[in-house]
């Protein structure tokens, strides 16, 4: 025995020195990019992408939540928060030889309410207008723009404006509006009781005919305001000096305003054309013009001094604390007043404007304007218009700098770099040459030296005269060149803190923009220059705190500058542009900055998207289509911030692997042409759900040079090509001329493309003749026309000046198209309504998405909504259609049956309209939904099928109908005040054929009413499954899956889905236990022996807790000798454990040999930290339990039991033992166990 055991460990000796000298050509091991996560309820930090790192090729990928209350993730692995605590996530992943499970710790906390916040835009605006928590929304934007808010009671928001260059239009109703800044013909009052405090210097404010302002304030000095009053203002209080203008419609008889002037706001100039009753504690001068008739004045002292100009055809009486004075329009002085009347030819009315308000009057509009005038050169104003993205289909184009005349640089073996030993690269192009086509230029730097007089010409020729085109000058730097490995982030000195990334920042701006006057600033973001990858040299020796670290640096540097350009900058006429290679699901850095850029450029160079033959990865994302691209980052942008990219052929293009073939023929056999190429393709490429920005180009300085196709053309530039390359075996090499001089023919050639296709033509009047509709449109989708048919989200038409809904119709792909507040709306029939509102029935189980919303059209009075598949009224309210005559809302899918909210709905309207038709209409059927319980009585009756049952439906309205015929015609009689509302030719087989699915015969779907498009699968408290029977002899709580019949992509195969659940609650019920092990626990320590079980152990060990409780043969768990035991981890979290199952290894799941289990122990772990392994006492023959460790159950004589179940006495323990001390044979052999129990808040 000795000798064997040193001949045994000679071996041993052996191959480990064998083993050592082996190189390690493994690939790594899949890791998550976190195994921690911090998460908030709402906001930015409610969701987080896991990513998985060093992925096997083929491998399955599924995402599980331990807690979905806590938390969910979704099967590409985007987490998503719900309330506050914690849970596990578990990365199940399968690979051909290997399964792999990785855990990723989520907390979530409550959201700080941010109550505060600052906007520029109208998304950001609408944003925070949906926000519960927000107090107070500052507009602050010096782009010029026009705002719109929406109808709504915002009665808990304070509204601050500071936007001097906005037209803000307002139909909601706040808690106070105050505005500092404005246009000076800016504010439409649209709303009912809002109170205006204006600081401005200023203004003019419009009130609809609808709306009511209940005040308004001017409290600012010298303030120059004008009210324009169509509806309705109580009270306009002057609070400092300023100059009113009060004017109205001549053909209206306005309210009377009352006008309250305080002590403070002495010599102020208010003229008015509509009557008010003036209350005065200082002297004014008041001009009353026609209009102004029926005034009333009153002072609160007998000595202030008033100069009163009456223009209107009455007198208007005065009243002092002394009595009252009537002022005509011939001269009538009285005690303590001037009054001046009305004489054209005075001299003193003219000389009057010169007093010293007036200067002051006149300077104002003169001092900040003219600056403006002299600076419009630069074409401050355009990048503002771009800003706001209403302009033609932009053009990029990336010029590299170093082929350019003026650049210059270093060879590469000049170790003393000085000035004078800069040499030229030879170019033959100036940057200035870049064609008017082009929209944005990108100084796209390399081998250009700091010290090249390349950056003189660029700051004093370039820049100016592409400016005089119209194109914009956009920097390009890395994202190494942020986050501290390089140029400016390296050089450098600041705090690793968010006052040093602040300061790195603005060092970034002034550098690479202001210095020298370029219009943004462009972050290359490629995956290659992340801190973690592999192929980055310069933090490939980093730890891996260290690269967390660049990240941080990345993300939040990036944040800074989006403060300081970009949309909702200080400067937003600078461009903010993010350009990458890496998809939006897997882009962390894109995922927490994507709101702080104007555009996004992806690189597709070379991607054969027209062909789809780029492989799928693990999240089943394919990254080399167009389509795909957008659908991942469509979640995040505006398909008018996307642009796509190709590349011209560079130079030596085979030798840098960089043959993209975007500049040759479909085909690839001929030279391509600007209308025959991808670069093509990609410009007349649109996004299925909007409008793209445009499109780019990289290496524009050899625009035009052919990829060549020939094999002459691989053999005159010495080329090789590899065969392992599939992209070069497919390719052939074009001009390799180092230095070329271009025309930019193609550049000019597709944007002309891109300008001259129907997508980019306006919206005109001949889309929506109504004006007032075109511009709300125009506000929500863009003006481009090709967005009509392309919109996808929910349109809202709420501007009260809309009088036809004409064009509605040519919207292809609306989700729902709400229609409220259009005071002067008379008609809407299913002409002008898009057909993509119509009711479309998603399943049988689900009910369809409300598609119309009407709500207060007082004016309305014909409505025809007949066929449009609807199952419910589409009113919001009724009491607003009280001028509605004639309602036909026949042959739709609307229940009526009495009780229902569309019944209640219908009667009030049938109160007040005319005639209703409401008949012939087909409810749909709904199966039983997850809400539903059905109760039982325990009895001693026979066990029931879950199908006896569940196979009832329910229309939209709720009204259930008993499966079968009769059921059904009782409800087709149904009638609603004696008329009945159920098609009489409706039958039950077209009812309830939601129930079935076409059958496969002979390779040809027939319909059979015979096979169920639904089958079930039950389980009770415990999850075990008991075959669909419901028994009745005890209280027992049952969970119903109902699956539906779903055919798989491509192929004649149908699998069980989930599409909801239902419970079924016999007597007084079970509490409900969730299994706490299923694929979340995990084995830290085992008994297994080594050997040919080391393997099986390492390959199967997950599969006991896997939810398979009868494995196939050979799929459960071995573990070397008669006795074992496994130590594991439910993970961080709080749980309560209630109950155990032991599924026994009863159908010899290893072949012949029983592999039966007779004693069992389960322990539980009390003591400090991880557990360590138990130790084996050869005295005992047993394994050792040490302090810590407290049994929790056992059983034995288990024989041939199929499992063995018990409760618990509602344990928390994190660490489990389960310890086997007999077996019948020799090996053991584990299927499943569950610990069951409830996860804690």
């Amino acid at each position: 025995m000795r000798d064997r055991k040193k001949k045994g460990m000679a071996i041993l000796l052996i191959l480990a020195i064998i083993m050592t000298s082996i190189p390690a050509y493994a690939a790594s091991k899949p890791g998550l990019n976190k195994t921690k996560v911090s998460l908030e309820t709402s906001g930015k930090k409610r969701t987080y992408q896991l990513v998985i790192k060093n992925l096997p090729k083929k491998a399955i990928v599924s995402f599980q939540s331990a807690n979905k209350k806590v938390a969910t993730v979704s099967r590409k692995g985007l987490i998503k928060a719900v309330k506050p605590g914690s849970t596990m996530v578990t990365a199940m992943i399968k690979a051909e030889k290997k399964s792999y499970k990785l855990t990723c710790k989520v907390t979530v906390k409550k959201s700080e309410k941010i109550t505060e916040v600052t906007v520029s835009g109208q998304s950001e605006l609408d944003r925070a207008l949906l926000n519960k928590d927000i107090r107070k929304i500052t507009i602050k934007t010096k782009a010029e723009t026009a705002l719109r808010i929406g109808r709504g009671d915002y009665g808990n928001i304070a509204l601050v404006v500071k936007a001097p260059k906005a037209d803000i239009y307002n139909s909601g109703r706040f808690e106070s509006i105050t505005i500092h800044e404005i246009k000076a013909d800016t504010w439409h009052e649209e709303a009912r009781g809002n109170s205006l405090t204006v600081l401005a210097d200023s203004g003019r404010i419009l009130v609809s005919e609808e709306a009511e302002l209940a005040a308004i304030a001017i409290e600012k000095k010298e303030a120059r305001v004008v009210v324009e009053v169509l509806g309705k203002v109580k009270e306009i209080s002057l609070k400092e000096p300023c100059a009113l203008s009060l004017t109205g419609k001549k053909d209206t008889s306005p309210s009377e305003v009352r006008l309250l002037v305080e002590e403070k706001a002495e010599n102020s100039k208010i003229t008015t054309e509509l009557p008010v009753k003036a209350q005065l504690s200082a002297r004014v001068e008041l001009h009353l013009k026609q209009g102004a008739e029926g005034s009333y004045i009153e002072t609160s002292r007998r000595d202030i001094p008033l100069i009163v100009k009456n223009d209107t055809r009455d007198a208007v009486e005065i009243r002092t604390p002394e009595g009252m004075t009537k002022v005509e329009n011939e001269p009538s002085p009285s005690y303590g007043q001037i009054v001046i009347p009305v004489k054209p030819e005075e001299p003193k009315k003219e000389e009057q404007p010169a007093k010293p308000e007036e200067p002051k009057k006149e300077e104002q509009p003169v001092k900040p304007e003219e600056p403006k005038k002299e600076e419009q050169p630069v074409k401050p104003e355009e990048p503002k218009k771009e800003v706001e993205l209403k302009r033609a289909p932009l053009y990029g184009a990336y010029y590299r700098t170093w082929k350019d005349v003026a650049s210059t640089g270093y060879d590469e073996n000049e170790t003393e770099r000085k000035p004078e030993n800069l040499k030229s690269h030879g170019g033959l192009n100036k940057m200035s040459d870049i064609p008017d086509s082009v929209d944005l230029a990108f100084v796209f730097a390399d081998w250009t030296a700091d010290e090249s007089d390349f950056w003189r010409v660029l700051k004093e020729e370039y820049v100016p005269a592409l400016h005089k085109k119209g194109v914009k000058v956009i920097r390009t730097i890395g994202i190494k060149d942020v986050y501290g490995v390089r140029g400016l982030s390296k050089e450098l000195e600041y705090e690793k803190n968010e006052e040093g990334y602040k300061k790195l920042a603005g060092a970034i701006v002034d550098r690479y923009v202001n210095a020298y006057g370029l219009d943004g600033l462009d972050i290359d973001l490629e995956g290659m220059d992340l801190p973690d990858n592999t192929w980055n040299g310069l933090t490939k020796n980093y730890s891996e705190e260290q690269k967390e670290q660049c990240y941080e640096q990345l993300i939040s540097v990036i944040k800074e500058i989006g403060k300081l350009i970009g949309p909702g900058s200080e400067h937003p006429e600078k461009l903010f542009i993010l350009d990458t290679t890496i998809p939006a699901p897997k882009s962390r850095v894109f995922q927490k900055t994507y709101e702080e850029y104007n555009y996004v450029l992806v690189q597709m160079y070379g991607v054969t998207s027209e062909n789809g033959t780029w492989e799928v990865d693990e999240a089943g994302f394919k990254d080399g289509t167009r389509d795909s691209m957008w659908n991942g980052f469509k979640e995040y942008i505006k398909p008018e911030q996307f642009m796509i990219g190709f590349s011209f052929y560079e130079e030596g293009g085979d030798a840098g692997d960089n043959i993209w073939g975007d500049t040759v023929s479909k085909d690839g056999k001929n030279p391509g042409t600007p209308t025959d190429s991808r670069a093509c393709r990609h410009a007349v490429w649109q996004p299925e759900d909007g409008v793209k920005a445009g499109i780019f180009a990289y290496a524009v300085d050899r625009d035009g040079v052919k990829e060549g196709v020939g094999a002459e053309s691989a053999k005159k530039n010495n080329c090789t090509i590899k065969d392992t390359d599939s992209r070069k075996r497919d390719s052939k090499w074009g001009d390799n001329t180092p230095q070329v001089k271009t025309e930019y023919e193609w550049s000019i050639a597709l944007k002309k493309q891109m300008v001259e296709h129907e997508d980019y033509a306006r919206i005109t009047a001949e889309d929506f003749p109504d004006e007032a509709l075109r511009n709300c449109v125009i506000r929500q989708i863009g003006d481009y026309k090709g967005n009509i048919a392309r919109f996808s989200g929910e349109l809202v038409i709420d501007d009260p000046n809309i009088e036809s809904l004409q064009g509605l119709e040519n919207f292809a792909n609306l989700k729902k198209l709400t229609i409220k507040g259009l005071t002067k709306l008379k008609e809407i029939t299913t002409a002008v309504l898009p057909a993509s509102i119509r009711g479309v029935q998603g399943s049988p189980y689900e009910k369809e998405e409300v598609r119309l919303e009407l709500a207060e059209l007082p004016a309305l009075n014909t409505l025809e909504l007949k066929n449009l598949d609807l199952e419910h009224l589409p009113f919001a309210d009724t009491e607003s259609f009280k001028a509605l005559k004639t309602l036909d809302i026949s042959e739709n899918r609307i229940d009526f049956s009495n009780g229902t909210e569309d019944a209640k709905k219908l009667q009030k309207l049938k109160a007040t309209a005319g005639e209703i038709l409401f008949d012939k209409q087909k409810p749909r059927a709904y199966m039983v939904n997850g809400e539903k319980k059905f109760k039982l009585t325990v009895s001693t009756a026979s066990a029931i099928t879950v199908d006896n049952f569940s196979m009832g439906a329910y229309t939209s309205g709720g009204t259930y109908i008993q499966r079968g015929e009769a059921g059904f015609q009782a409800f087709r009689e149904s009638k609603l005040d004696g008329i009945a509302f159920v098609d009489e030719t409706y039958s039950y087989q077209e009812f309830a054929k939601a129930y079935f699915f076409k059958e496969l015969k002979e390779g040809k779907e027939v319909e059979n009413t015979a096979i169920a498009r639904y089958s079930f699968r039950t389980v009770n408290h415990t999850g075990t499954d008991v075959d669909n029977q419901i028994s009745l002899a005890e209280d027992e709580s049952y969970t119903v899956q109902v699956l539906e019949k779903v055919k798989r992509k491509g192929t004649e195969v149908y699998d069980d889905k989930e599409c909801f659940r239902f419970e079924v609650i016999v007597g007084e019920g079970k509490e409900r236990l969730e299994n706490l092990t299923q694929n979340k626990a995990g084995i830290i320590h085992s008994s297994f022996s080594g050997g040919m079980y080391s393997y099986d152990f390492n390959q199967k060990k997950e599969t006991i807790f896997d939810g398979v409780k009868e494995p196939k043969q050979g799929e459960a768990l071995r573990l070397g000798g008669s006795e074992a035991y496994i130590i594991f981890d439910l993970g961080e979290g709080s749980a309560v454990a209630k109950q155990w199952i032991f599924y026994n290894a009863y159908k010899n799941v290893y072949g012949n040999t029983a592999r039966e289990t007779v004693d069992g122990e389960l322990w539980y772990y009390t003591g400090e930290g991880k557990p360590s392994e138990l130790s084996w006492n050869n005295d005992t023959k047993k394994y050792e339990f040490g302090a810590g460790w407290v049994k929790a159950d056992s059983f034995d004589n288990l024989g041939e039991a199929n499992a063995y179940s018990s409760k618990l006495e509602n344990i928390e323990a994190r660490y489990w033992c389960f310890n086997i001390t007999k077996v019948k044979a020799g090996i053991v052999a584990i299927p499943e166990l569950e610990i069951l129990g409830q996860f804690k808040d």
